[in-house]
């Protein structure tokens, strides 16, 4: 399995990246995006590699993986006063789904091509929605 299957696209982390910016989070990875300044060229690298590219010629995006996502979501969110706990799976066609639930239904899903991609999303959007205003690992 390629490394850039485990970790979300850099498109994504770009997305998170900019609102734990206007968050004030920081969250480290074990996994990263390096892009040089002057191509827009990127590279996955892990975390003993990374501070070789810290400076002024590089961005250094975190790649999160599957588990640190996991890590990062809440256990439950109350949605509409219903306290709602994450789910993970797959659809038939082969996507992958991160969901929260209550009562048995689905009340929040985002599907991708693997699931660090759909629980990426999921994490972006509760950013954007305001349940997540700081994350501890």
């Amino acid at each position: 399995m390629k490394r850039e299957s485990k970790v979300i696209s850099l498109e994504l982390a770009k997305q998170i990246h900019a609102e734990h910016k206007r968050l004030g989070i920081e969250v480290e990875s074990e996994w990263w995006w390096v892009l040089t300044r002057q191509d827009e060229e990127a590279d996955l690298c892990d975390m003993r590699r990374i501070r070789l590219y810290k400076g002024d010629f590089y961005d250094v995006i975190p790649a999160y993986d599957t588990s640190e996502l996991g890590e990062m979501l809440p256990n439950y969110i109350e949605i509409n006063g219903v306290m709602s706990f994450p789910g993970y799976g797959y659809y038939i066609n082969g996507d992958k789904i991160a969901r929260y639930l209550a009562d048995g239904k689905t009340k929040i899903l985002f599907s991708g091509d693997t699931e660090a991609e759909a629980r990426g999303k999921l994490y972006l959007w509760l950013l954007e929605e305001g349940y997540i205003k700081e994350v501890e690992r």
